[in-house]
């Protein structure tokens, strides 16, 4: 026999998918593998349909910036500098691309990054929340 009791708050929130309300210390990895995936999708398109080094480091760019703002207003946690730093070397290396046609930055723009990420290691802080 069904049960017919009125559903509850409590009740409502037992019978939600776990994905629907994730657990708040899982959210900064669920933001990261979603920027990943994001980013990969980019790559991916950005190759397969040849728009150029340029508009690929641009689009790389905005995804990895993208991911910061998204850690500091909906996770409320301190941007990480080193992926600042990366985005921004991105995009800079796809305005030069755009601009400057004959250069391709993207060896310099991929070694300035790559740099960035190693250097950020010994930099890097514990996550805390704001």
């Amino acid at each position: 026999m069904a049960d017919t009791r009125p559903l509850t708050e409590t009740m409502l929130s037992e019978h939600e998918p776990r994905w629907i309300v994730p657990d708040r210390d899982h959210l900064p990895g669920r933001f990261g593998a979603i920027a990943w995936g994001l980013l990969l999708l980019w790559v991916s398109i950005a190759i397969a349909t040849s728009v150029g080094s340029g508009v690929g480091l641009v689009g790389a760019g905005v995804i990895v910036l993208g991911a910061e703002v998204a850690r500091k207003w909906i996770l409320k946690l301190s941007a990480e500098t080193m992926m600042v730093v990366v985005g921004i070397v991105f995009i800079a290396g796809g305005v030069v691309k755009l601009v400057f046609g004959q250069v391709d930055p993207l060896p310099v723009t991929c070694l300035v990054a790559g740099a960035a990420v190693i250097l950020g290691i010994f930099r890097s802080k514990p996550l805390r929340r704001k």
